[in-house]
C-alpha cells in the first residue's frame, strides 16, 4: 500500500469549523467536557508503518476513508509467524466538533473483540462487555479516531500554536474506560524514518496513574498532519509504536 495523502480538495461539508466553546460538565464521573476546536478533515489516505511492541516487530497500516457524510478508519498490525496482532476500526460521521464516532471495535491477538457503540440519539455510549454506559459529549473520540481528530485540528490551523499549549479531547476505549486526554503541543521535532528525516509536530499526553496510557503523536505537516509516528505506553506492557515507512 502507498500513502495517498496528497488528495484533491474535500467537499465543503467535510470542512468543519467551529469556535472553541466553554467546557460543560459531563453527565457522569464529574469530568468536564473539553472544548471543541476548529477542524479540517484530512482527505483519504492509506499509510504503511513499521510496528513494534518491545522486541516484537512487524508491519502496520492505517486506512482512512472519509466519504460523503461518514468515514471508516482502520488500523491493522501484523507480525511474522504470529499473525495479526491488533485490528481496530472506527466508523462514524462528522459534526461541528469534527469526527463523530458511531462504532469502535478493538480486536487483539487471542482476545475476543470488544466494541463501543456511540448511541447519539440516546446520548449514551454502550459497550459489549459489562462496563456501564458513558455519556456522549461534544467531540468525544475513541482510542483510534483520536489520532485523526488531532490531525483534523492541526489541519485547520493557519499556523501552529505556541509550544506548551494543551488540547483536551475526551477519549473512550472499547472496554469502558473514558478519560479527558490533555495533549500538550511540544513543537517541531525531527523524526527519522526509513524514507528520511521528517519535521513533525509532537503532542504528548502524560498518564494520570501507573496503569494509564502515555500517548505520543508526531504529525506530518506535509501530509495533512497524519501521524508519521505514534507511541502508546501503559504500565502493564511494552510500548506500542508505529513509524511510517514511506
Amino acid at each position: 500500500a502507498k500513502d495517498e495523502a496528497a488528495p484533491a480538495a474535500l467537499p465543503d461539508d467535510l470542512l468543519l469549523a467551529v469556535a472553541t466553546t466553554a467546557p460543560a460538565v459531563a453527565a457522569t464521573g464529574g469530568d468536564a467536557a473539553p472544548p471543541t476546536y476548529r477542524t479540517r478533515i484530512p482527505a483519504a489516505a492509506r499509510v504503511d508503518y513499521r510496528l513494534s511492541r518491545g522486541a516484537i516487530t512487524g508491519s502496520g497500516e492505517i486506512d482512512w476513508r472519509p466519504q460523503g457524510s461518514g468515514y471508516v478508519l482502520r488500523l491493522e498490525g501484523r507480525v511474522p509467524i504470529i499473525g495479526t496482532l491488533i485490528t481496530q476500526t472506527s466508523r462514524g460521521g462528522f459534526d461541528a466538533a469534527g469526527l463523530a464516532p458511531e462504532r469502535y471495535t478493538d480486536k487483539r491477538l487471542r482476545r475476543a473483540e470488544q466494541a463501543a457503540s456511540f448511541q447519539r440519539g440516546a446520548g449514551v455510549i454502550s459497550f459489549s462487555g459489562q462496563s456501564p454506559e458513558q455519556p456522549v459529549t461534544p467531540g468525544v473520540q475513541d482510542r483510534l479516531s483520536v489520532m485523526l481528530q488531532l490531525a483534523a485540528i492541526a489541519n485547520a490551523w493557519s499556523k501552529p500554536p505556541p509550544a506548551g499549549e494543551h488540547f483536551l479531547i475526551r477519549v473512550v476505549g472499547a472496554r469502558g474506560d473514558a478519560h479527558v486526554w490533555s495533549l500538550r503541543f511540544e513543537g517541531l521535532q525531527s523524526v527519522d524514518t526509513p524514507a528520511g528525516s521528517v519535521r513533525a509536530l509532537r503532542f504528548l499526553r502524560e498518564p494520570e496513574g501507573p496503569q494509564d496510557t502515555r500517548a505520543e503523536f508526531w504529525l506530518d505537516p506535509a501530509r495533512q498532519y497524519l501521524p508519521v509516528r505514534a507511541r502508546l505506553t501503559d504500565g502493564s506492557s511494552d510500548a506500542f509504536e508505529l513509524l511510517r515507512v514511506n
